[in-house]
């Protein structure tokens, strides 16, 4: 069955740990592609909303904060 799309499975993950609170975390995943699924997480391991990510090419991205944030960033 097909939904007129397509299916890429990789298996690659990709880590960002922020150190350092910040509103803007710079991404380099390394994933070779434009469109991943981002998850990001506080220091006490919650999931967190960031207000943007913008994809910036086919291997990074930046993701936006409303407020200074440290954590994990994961990139699918």
């Amino acid at each position: 069955m097909s939904n007129g799309g397509g299916l890429y499975v990789t298996g690659s993950t990709s880590q960002l740990s922020q150190t350092s609170a910040a509103t803007t975390w710079s991404f380099t995943h390394n994933l070779n592609s434009k469109y991943v699924s981002f998850e990001t997480y506080d220091t006490n391991d919650y999931v967190i909303i960031p207000a943007g990510i913008k994809v910036l090419n086919t291997n990074s991205a930046e993701i936006y904060f409303a407020t200074a944030q440290a954590g994990t960033a994961v990139a699918q």
